[in-house]
């Protein structure tokens, strides 16, 4: 029995008893432990479904590093991964707490939110790769879009 539950059983039956009778007792007990029950319920840790994400590659790779940072003749000069954008973080919570409006977030949403990345931000490999990241960041621990980043 969860913590919610007890203690809106508690307050339940303590509101049941101020307004005296048995049915006003067991009535309030019965409210309460359900009260509880969703409270429970709105904060309990969401489940880990790993293929949810099964649309995302595995691991990003960055490319094999050369041992000089001299470009030769005909040698495209070496380029580092671009820094993460935090407006991808933003729009990615902003996609959770919309999916989570109506309740744990499916698969479907998960396409979705790649898709969008992909096809109309015209996203790179890392930057999908940093949507996926923070994806399971928020879906392990909610993320508030008032807190900073």
């Amino acid at each position: 029995m969860g913590a919610g539950k007890v203690l809106g059983a508690m307050l339940g039956l303590m509101a049941g008893l101020l307004v005296g009778g048995p049915w006003a007792i067991v009535l309030g007990l019965i409210v309460g432990t359900g009260l509880g029950h969703y409270f429970d319920e709105q904060h309990a840790a969401p489940p880990d479904f790993p293929e949810i994400f099964s649309d995302f590659p595995a691991a990003f790779e960055p490319p094999p590093e050369h041992s000089s940072l001299t470009q030769g003749p005909g040698e495209f000069p070496i380029v580092q991964a671009p820094d993460e954008d935090p407006l991808d973080r933003d729009i990615t919570a902003l996609f959770v707490d919309v999916a989570r409006a109506d309740g744990e977030m499916r698969r479907e949403e998960v396409r979705e939110v790649r898709r969008y990345f992909e096809e109309v931000l015209h996203a790179d490999a890392h930057t999908v790769q940093a949507v996926r990241r923070h994806l399971k960041d928020f879906l392990s621990h909610p993320a508030s879009l008032d807190a900073p980043a």
